[in-house]
C-alpha cells in the first residue's frame, strides 16, 4: 500500500486536519456545558455582523473562548492555536490552512481564531481573510502583542472587547444567587457571599466546575504559573525565569501600595530597567494591573511611581499574601479591577504631595469623581473623608464616594456631594 504523507511547513498534514476535527468537537463540548452569560455578551453578539474584526482579549481562562463561540447559531470554523500542533504555523502555511478547513468543513462566513497571538505575523492572515469577507473573531491573552499589531496593520478595521475573569454580579448570577439584598439578614447574607468572592476570584473554572477549595488552589497556583510560562517567558524568550517568577510574586505581594521601582529592584536583586520590563510584561499577560498617579502634567504621569493590582484576588488568597487584616487592602484591588472593566480611565492622587487618595476618574479631560476606600469596622475616619473632600475641591470634581464595608448614606459638604456605599452594592450597579 502507497502512503502518501503532506505536509505544511513542517507539519504533518493529516495529523493536522485530525486536530482541526478534535478541536471542532471540543468547541462543542463547551458549548454544551452550564455557561453564564457574561455582561459583555449582548454587546458582541448585536456587533458579530459588522464589518470589523472582533477581537476578544483577557487573561487566560477568563472566558473568551466561551464568549467568542456564542455565534453557536452560526456555521463557523474554530481553529485554536494555543495547541502544541496549531501553534506551529508557519505565515507559509496560513493557504494550506485556509484550504484544509474548507475541505473538512466546507464553506462558511464566520471564523474564531482563538489565542491568535501564539502565531507570528498572524495579522497578515486575518488581513487576508478580513478582505475575502470572512466574518472574524478573535481572542488573545497577550493584550501588548495585539494591540501593537491592530494598531499597525488593522487599524480602524476593528473592534476590541476586554473580558475580565467574573465579576461580583457575574459571581451571583453564577451561584444563582440573589442580586438584591434590603432586609438586615439580606445585607448580612451578601457580605458573605463578597468574603467568598474576594477569597476564590473570578476565575469561571473555579467558580463553575471546582468545588473543593485545595483543587481551587491548585488550579489557580498552575494558572498563574502557566500564564508566567506561556505567555511571558515563551513569548519574551526570556532566559532567567526565577528572577521573572520572584517578579510577580513580589509585586503581588505588594498589591495595592505604592512602592518604588527602586525599592522592588533591590528586593528582587535585578535592575529598575528590568523590573520596570518585567511588570510590563505582567501586565501584558493580565497578570497584574498597575495605575498611575495623576497630574495635570502627562510627562508627570508617565514618570510616577505606580500602584499595582493582581488581576484577581484569587491570586492574592492563593499566594498567601493577604490576612485578615488586609480587608481594606482587597477591597481596594477589587474596586482597582472593576474600574478597569467599567473601562474608565482612573489613577491614585497625592494631596499636597503626601496624603493618598485611592482613585481619581477622569472622563474628557476633567476629574469627575473621587473614590476613598474604606475598611470602617471601627466607623470611617475623619481624616480620609476629609481628604476625600479636600481632593475632590482642589480637582475640581463634584462627586465623592466613600465605598465602605458596612455604612451606608448620602450628604453634601463644602459644597461635595459625598456618597457613603457598602463595597457589594457599588459592585451591583
Amino acid at each position: 500500500m502507497l502512503i502518501v504523507c503532506y505536509n505544511v511547513g513542517m507539519i504533518d498534514k493529516t495529523l493536522l486536519k485530525r486536530r482541526l476535527v478534535e478541536q471542532k468537537e471540543e468547541a462543542g463540548i463547551i458549548l454544551g456545558q452550564n455557561l453564564v452569560e457574561r455582561e459583555m455578551q449582548q454587546e458582541f453578539l448585536k456587533n458579530l455582523d459588522a464589518p470589523l474584526i472582533k477581537v476578544i482579549m483577557g487573561p487566560r481562562r477568563s472566558g473568551k473562548t466561551v464568549l467568542s463561540l456564542q455565534i453557536r447559531e452560526k456555521d463557523y470554523y474554530y481553529i485554536n492555536f494555543d495547541d502544541e500542533i496549531l501553534g506551529g504555523i508557519k505565515p507559509e502555511d496560513f493557504n494550506q490552512l485556509l484550504e484544509l478547513i474548507i475541505e473538512l468543513f466546507g464553506q462558511k462566513k464566520y471564523l474564531v481564531l482563538d489565542e491568535i497571538q501564539n502565531v507570528d505575523k498572524w495579522e497578515l492572515f486575518v488581513n487576508r481573510l478580513h478582505r475575502a469577507n470572512y466574518n472574524i473573531t478573535l481572542t488573545g491573552s497577550n493584550s501588548k502583542l495585539l494591540s501593537k499589531e491592530l494598531s499597525s496593520s488593522l487599524t480602524g478595521r476593528s473592534l476590541t472587547l476586554e473580558l475580565l475573569p467574573f465579576s461580583f454580579r457575574e459571581y451571583l448570577k453564577a451561584k444563582n444567587l440573589p442580586l438584591l439584598a434590603e432586609t438586615t439578614s439580606q445585607i448580612g447574607q451578601m457580605r458573605n457571599y463578597l468574603n467568598d468572592y474576594i477569597e476564590t476570584g473570578g476565575f469561571p473554572e473555579v467558580l463553575l466546575r471546582l468545588k473543593d477549595a485545595e483543587l481551587q488552589k491548585r488550579y489557580l497556583k498552575e494558572l498563574f504559573e502557566a500564564t508566567i510560562l506561556r505567555d511571558v517567558v515563551h513569548r519574551q524568550r526570556i532566559r532567567y525565569n526565577q528572577e521573572l517568577v520572584e517578579c510577580a510574586h513580589v509585586v503581588i505581594s505588594n498589591f495595592a501600595r505604592r512602592t518604588s521601582s527602586r525599592k522592588l529592584s533591590k528586593e528582587i536583586g535585578i535592575s529598575e530597567h528590568t523590573l520596570k520590563k518585567y511588570t510590563g510584561y505582567l501586565e501584558d499577560a493580565y497578570l497584574i494591573l498597575s495605575v498611575k498617579k495623576f497630574s495635570p502634567k502627562p510627562l508627570e504621569i508617565e514618570k510616577s511611581i505606580r500602584k499595582y493590582y493582581a488581576i484577581d484576588t484569587g491570586y492574592i488568597r492563593v499566594k498567601g499574601l493577604s490576612s485578615s487584616r488586609d480587608i481594606g487592602l482587597l477591597m481596594e484591588n477589587l474596586v482597582a479591577v472593576e474600574l478597569k472593566r467599567r473601562g474608565c480611565e482612573f489613577y491614585y492622587y497625592l494631596l499636597k504631595e503626601r496624603n493618598e487618595i485611592d482613585f481619581v476618574i477622569r472622563e474628557n479631560r476633567e476629574i469627575t469623581e473621587v473614590i476613598q476606600v474604606t475598611y470602617d469596622k471601627d466607623g470611617i475616619r475623619d481624616r480620609e473623608e476629609t481628604m476625600g473632600i479636600d481632593t475632590a475641591r482642589e480637582l475640581g470634581a463634584r462627586k465623592l464616594n466613600m465605598v465602605t464595608w458596612f455604612h451606608e448614606g448620602e450628604e453634601t459638604k463644602a459644597g461635595i456631594r459625598i456618597r457613603y456605599i457598602p463595597l457589594w452594592k457599588w459592585l451591583l450597579p
